[in-house]
């Protein structure tokens, strides 16, 4: 049989809490305390570093903000941004998240100017041809 949180398999080791909806804490006390670990005021620096440590786990990693901006005019300076990007992420510099990103943001450049090279080249063959047609 395993153990569930219920007060009758382990009466007594509730937190003696009230939550702010006035419902008695379900959580277990924490050792000799009365109190579970959220509700232990002799424990509040503690509640303050976990957070800050939960908080900072979870971010992304990324370059500072004095890095210079990487101008991309065309797939070769593509191509060299995501070759320091990879080599970047790989000596943990910058999270992988922030380096899909920078991927998938070339891609959608890459994209883009494709566009527009071949909405100009459409434009003078089109101009070329009414220039024909007079």
């Amino acid at each position: 049989m395993t153990p569930t949180r219920s007060t009758e398999v382990h009466p007594g080791r509730r937190c003696k809490a009230v939550t702010l909806a006035g419902t008695p804490c379900k959580n277990y006390s924490s050792g000799g305390s009365r109190h579970c670990f959220f509700h232990d005021p002799t424990l509040k620096e503690k509640r303050k570093a976990a957070t800050s440590a939960g908080g900072q786990r979870g971010r992304a990693r990324t370059l500072p903000g004095e890095t210079a901006d990487f101008t991309l005019s065309g797939a070769s300076s593509v191509v060299e941004l995501l070759s320091r990007t990879v080599n970047q992420t790989l000596r943990g510099e910058i999270d992988p998240k922030v380096a899909n990103a920078v991927g998938y943001l070339s891609t959608v450049i890459l994209r883009a100017r494709e566009q527009g090279e071949i909405e100009e080249r459409l434009a003078k063959v089109e101009e070329a041809l009414k220039t024909q047609g007079k």
